[in-house]
């Protein structure tokens, strides 16, 4: 099922220079052994950050006009005691944009220190768009699920399969592979939920909003905050509380029940469904641009019957799970054993 999960995932600096332009100033930094890691590539890809006061010292780092302009009038107050210390933190590399060429002195100090310093013929902005989709589209760290690349750092996943397969499984591993992995993960069942009050269980709501809100709550959208939210049959919600879950997806806000305040979230979504979501579309049940928002990668998963090759797999599985559980030998399957499950017209 899962065909190559990455336990760690590093990118060589070469690879992105050509695709981004980017030219090196100091010529005798073997950039082949210059590694950028997960951390370095995390959103956003790379990092704009205060020059010298507010520095990720792990992230590839950009000099742009501001910084650039920071440089230039405190140079001579500070000269290479502040490129000195950036360097000794261990920068990966620097990227200047615009061609802002540095002094000779700070090539030659980042030289000693073997830190890239690299020129870009774009300027900030235009260069942070380039680089995010190279390392989206390129570089990234990738599952493989049934065929499917799903991008760890990515976010809209959109599971489809029928009742049973087993679709409550994938949102776990991308998940644990996730650069959200050390932050919350919740599965909420919105088929599950009654009408009335999903906007509450997703969104939170304010003390006397409806009778029986006794005190302030939390939804899932703010306690997932930094996390994973996995949506199951999506295709269940009501349109007004899609309207809703639009704007979570696009702007990252929402507002509790009975509240007019305009909270901020930062939650990975991946929703799963049963429904044929494209005809649901067609007849009104499901929002377009919901629908879209969500499918940025989907993932079809099969039905047992379809993927036969998993049944000794998971038979091994379930084994060994209730073996460890009651203390009881681990027991195996015989050739015809194997055949026969096979065979079987699983549902």
């Amino acid at each position: 099922m899962f065909d190559n999960i990455p336990a760690y995932y590093n990118v060589k600096l070469s690879k992105i220079m050509e695709p981004l332009k980017l030219t090196l100033l100091n010529k005798e930094v073997d950039v082949d052994k210059v590694e950028l890691h997960q951390s370095d590539v995390n959103r956003p890809a790379l990092q704009l950050a205060g020059f010298f006061e507010h520095f990720d010292y792990e992230r590839l780092q950009i000099v742009g006009m501001v910084e650039n302009a920071y440089v230039e009038k405190n140079y001579e107050d500070h000269g290479l005691a502040m490129y000195d210390k950036i360097f000794q933190a261990g920068v990966p590399c620097m990227v200047f944009c615009r061609n802002l060429r540095p002094a000779q002195e700070v090539i030659d100090l980042a030289t000693q220190y073997n830190i890239p310093l690299l020129l870009c013929p774009d300027g900030t902005c235009g260069f942070m768009n380039k680089a995010i989709l190279t390392l989206q589209e390129e570089l990234a760290p990738r599952i493989s699920i049934h065929g499917v690349l799903v991008d760890v750092f990515g976010e809209g996943v959109l599971i489809m399969g029928e009742s049973g397969v087993g679709k409550e499984n994938l949102p776990k591993i991308i998940h644990q592979f996730s650069h959200r992995r050390t932050r919350k993960y919740f599965a909420v069942n919105c088929g599950a939920i009654p009408e009335g009050t999903i906007d509450s269980e997703l969104f939170g709501h304010e003390k006397g909003a409806f009778t029986g809100a006794n005190e302030m709550r939390k939804g899932y959208f703010e306690e997932a905050d930094e996390g994973t939210l996995f949506l199951d049959e999506i295709g269940e919600l009501p349109l007004s509380s899609q309207a809703k879950l639009l704007r979570v997806l696009q702007d990252g806000e929402f507002i509790r029940v009975g509240s007019s305040k305009v909270m901020k979230t930062d939650v990975r979504v991946v929703a799963a469904t049963n429904v044929d979501l494209v005809n649901a579309v067609k007849r009104g049940k499901f929002r377009a641009d919901l629908y879209y928002r969500l499918n940025a990668v989907c993932i079809k998963m099969p039905a047992l019957r379809e993927r036969k090759e998993d049944i000794p797999l998971l038979f091994r599985k379930f084994a060994a799970d209730f073996s460890e559980k009651y203390s009881m030998p681990r027991i195996g399957l015989t050739p015809d054993a194997v055949r026969l499950l096979q065979e079987y017209r699983w549902p």
